[in-house]
């Protein structure tokens, strides 16, 4: 392949700037990101203070505070495939949670948000890496983020208000500034760049790991029951990892998203199904589910949370190949994964995909 000389070389990119319940882009380059180098990831830094005041919120939200953070969506043409793809797109919560999980540490955070009235400064990172994670680097390599072959590659944050911090007294407000009242709250973005010298990268097209979630509020969650069947799973290509979440939503501003708990108890007997017959995973309960996971990454997640990873023992070929589960010999062959619901208000579910799609070209 050519060559790599750095794999992780960081460097700040711009600001993208905060107003409640909006979406945004970086400030500068028309809000495009750099396409000059391969990523290998970004690290977002968001700042800023929430003054609470008139009455303190009745509780904080599981999701808080970054669920200040609704949406972080990556996307862009590409010119070689001569797709417009959306291949990252998850709430901040659960983007800070794949970091503390793969990462074996928690993403830096300061300042509490808390339920009191008072003015609140708060910072977090939430780290995007883009190859799939928890394997050799020279496994990583192939799914760089390859920018100069696209058009358009855009970042973009959905902010959330303060509502999703948690739920209001009667008469809260919230007034946003930046960290330490200085300037205006933002998202500083800083690139995690691959570089392989002089000549670049020629020919080099790496296959791409999308991130994304699906979401269940329906009576599966709130009536409950067996074997119930909660998200289904892609098919026709590779599967690395599935990130379960389960807990009580929270009442927020219209368009946004928050959960107000999390809980190790709502799911039990979840099963990855092949078809309606074949189990290829079986926790009994959501905390075997956890340890099993936290075995392989060296840390338990948060609360609620829970790993399913099918590159566990670090090696990309053991992957869940789903390729050969459409239009098969029989026909399509059901993925999907089910688990025995205690039903309750207000309960959902939710799931991250993270799928290996395509096959790196050039190596």
């Amino acid at each position: 392949m050519a060559d790599l000389v750095a794999l992780s070389r960081p460097e700040f990119i711009g600001d993208i700037p905060f107003a409640i319940n909006s979406t945004q882009t970086l400030a500068t380059r028309g809000g495009i990101l750099p396409s000059d180098y391969f990523y290998y990831g970004l690290l977002l830094e968001v700042e800023m203070r929430d003054t609470v005041a008139v009455a303190a919120m009745a509780s904080e939200n599981a999701d808080s505070p970054y669920s200040i953070v609704d949406q972080v969506i990556i996307s862009g043409l590409h010119r070689v495939r001569k797709q417009t793809e959306t291949f990252f797109q998850l709430r901040g919560a659960d983007l800070r949670e794949l970091a503390l999980i793969y990462g074996s540490r928690a993403p830096f955070t300061t300042g509490a948000i808390g339920v009191a009235a008072a003015a609140k400064d708060i910072r977090f990172m939430l780290p995007i890496i883009f190859p799939p994670e928890k394997l050799p680097l020279i496994q990583q390599v192939p799914y760089l983020l390859d920018a100069p072959n696209y058009e358009n590659l855009v970042l973009t944050v959905k902010w959330a208000d303060g509502v999703s911090f948690g739920p209001n007294g009667a008469g809260t407000t919230h007034t946003f500034a930046g960290f330490g009242a200085a300037a205006t709250p933002r998202c500083r973005v800083h690139g995690i760049f691959a570089s392989f010298g002089r000549n670049g990268a020629p020919g080099f097209v790496p296959a791409r790991v999308w991130r994304f979630q699906q979401e269940n509020t329906s009576t599966d969650l709130t009536a409950g029951g067996n074997n119930m069947r909660l998200f289904n799973i892609n098919r026709g290509n590779i599967i690395r990892s599935l990130l379960t979440k389960f807990g009580t939503k929270a009442v927020v501003t219209a368009n946004n998203d928050a959960y107000a708990t999390y809980s190790n108890v709502i799911a039990t007997d979840l099963r990855v199904m092949r078809g309606t017959n074949r189990q290829v995973r079986h926790f009994v309960d959501q905390f075997v589910a956890r340890e099993y996971g936290a075995l392989n990454t060296a840390i338990t997640p948060d609360n609620g949370y829970a790993l399913i990873d099918a590159a566990e023992n670090g090696d990309v070929r053991s992957a869940f190949d789903t390729q050969g589960l459409i239009a098969g010999p029989t026909g399509d062959v059901d993925l999907f994964l089910q688990a025995s619901i205690a039903g309750a208000a207000t309960q959902g579910a939710l799931m991250v995909t993270q799928e290996i799609r395509g096959t790196p070209v050039g190596l």
